[in-house]
């Protein structure tokens, strides 16, 4: 348990840092299950994840993303599509080159992502993967509906919901996933 909370924060120092450089004063932050939260904050009542903030505008209103269909659209976009496509071409030239080490850790973290995946629709690993996926798309929504901040739906959590808008918002794959 305290390999994946230090691995967890890693992760998540490295998204942050990562996302944090992007500039235009918008942090996008990992959305971890209620069960990593210390509770309620001043600025978030209700304790729901937060998605990204934008520190450039601090009265503006609240937006909230729903993580299954997020999850289900980002998974069926074309963006996530041409990364397994990516992994698939690397793993195929790595056996065609003997190089069977090679092929093997690239097949590791294909089924690494899948377990991450699956546990980001149970709600028990952070949307990380996810939000760096949707980063462009969700910036926008940001600034076109005057938002502070996003943060993930859940009970007594209230906003402008921005899932069908953001899944919409992503290229289609085409063909078999």
């Amino acid at each position: 348990m305290k390999s994946q909370t230090r691995t967890r924060t890693r992760t998540w120092t490295r998204t942050r840092t990562t996302l944090a450089a992007a500039g235009a004063g918008l942090l996008a932050l990992s959305a971890c299950s209620a069960q990593h939260h210390a509770g309620p904050t001043a600025l978030n009542p209700t304790a729901a994840p937060t998605l990204m903030v934008d520190y450039t505008n601090p009265t503006g209103a609240v937006g909230v993303l729903d993580r299954t269909p997020l999850m289900v659209g980002y998974i069926g976009s074309a963006r996530h599509g041409a990364d397994i496509d990516s992994l698939r071409a690397l793993r195929g030239q790595a056996q065609a080159e003997g190089r069977a080490d090679a092929a093997s850790a690239i097949e590791a973290l294909g089924a690494e992502s899948q377990e991450i995946a699956h546990r980001q629709l149970a709600g028990d690993e952070p949307l990380y993967t996810i939000l760096l996926g949707v980063e462009p798309e969700l910036r926008e929504l940001m600034r076109r509906h005057d938002l502070s901040r996003v943060v993930e739906k859940g009970p007594g959590v209230e906003g402008i919901d921005l899932t069908a808008e953001l899944v919409d918002m992503l290229p289609k794959r085409e063909g078999p996933r």
